[in-house]
């Protein structure tokens, strides 16, 4: 991602428009995370793996584009400050977004776990497998078997238990997906009612605005030296030629 999006930076660069890029970008990353809605308990990790470059690929052009953005419509005063702020949004928004995510993976893996679950299964080997962690630990494994060995079926029964945990995981996990795609979709959204501007018009109004400050100052300075010198001529009563040469100088014609 962190290539795609130094790429993405270069052809904004030449292309100076940043709203098709974002576009792009949203487009690209929802597609990606509607095909991680699909996976289920019996999909290869080359799946997972193919899947989460497509989403990759989407936020990798995205990143950039962002930053552009806001910094191609904010003073250049506050330059600094608006790149800190949208750095800190984007943190913000991970931490949030990574919690209301792995509560609801977390959430529906424990309750779908107690309502499949085979009836006969132990209450206490259902609790072994609270944690979906369990399920990738050999060491976990090895203790369910000790725990079930006696009971009649033991072995049976704790692969049961074990491929229901592994379908309530993935069941969890698609309806945190599902809340990505509800997200991505606002993103989509966002880029279009974004603002097509070229990034040099922006600089040639920054240019055009800080010329006219300039300007501004120059005629302040220049009337507060007319004053001064007005004063100046009134109390030498005609009797300084310099001072009147002077002010002529500072009307414009």
């Amino acid at each position: 991602m962190a290539v795609v999006s130094v790429v993405g930076g270069q052809i904004i660069a030449r292309v100076r428009r940043v709203k098709p890029f974002t576009l792009v970008g949203t487009v690209v990353m929802t597609c990606g995370v509607y095909l991680l809605t699909t996976l289920d308990a019996s999909s290869t990790s080359a799946t997972v793996a193919l899947y989460l470059a497509v989403t990759g690929l989407g936020l990798g052009w995205i990143m950039p584009t962002v930053n552009l953005a806001v910094q191609s419509t904010v003073d250049r005063r506050i330059l600094g400050v608006a790149t800190s702020a949208t750095q800190f949004v984007r943190s913000l928004g991970a931490t949030v977004g990574t919690a209301v995510i792995g509560s609801i993976v977390t959430k529906g893996y424990a309750e779908g776990l107690v309502a499949n679950a085979p009836l006969r299964a132990p209450q206490q080997l259902v609790s072994a497998l609270e944690n979906p962690q369990a399920l990738v630990s050999e060491g976990a494994r090895e203790a369910l078997t000790r725990a079930a060995s006696a009971f009649p079926g033991g072995e049976a029964l704790v692969g049961q238990v074990i491929q229901t945990a592994r379908e309530s995981l993935s069941t969890s996990i698609h309806d945190g997906f599902v809340f990505m795609l509800f997200a991505s979709g606002l993103a989509i959204i966002a880029a279009l009612l974004m603002k097509n501007m070229r990034l040099e018009a922006r600089d040639a109004e920054t240019a055009v605005s800080g010329d006219r400050a300039e300007r501004d100052r120059e005629s302040l300075v220049a009337a507060l030296a007319l004053v001064h010198l007005s004063r100046r001529i009134e109390s030498a009563n005609g009797s300084s030629p310099h001072l009147l040469q002077t002010a002529s100088k500072l009307v414009p014609p």
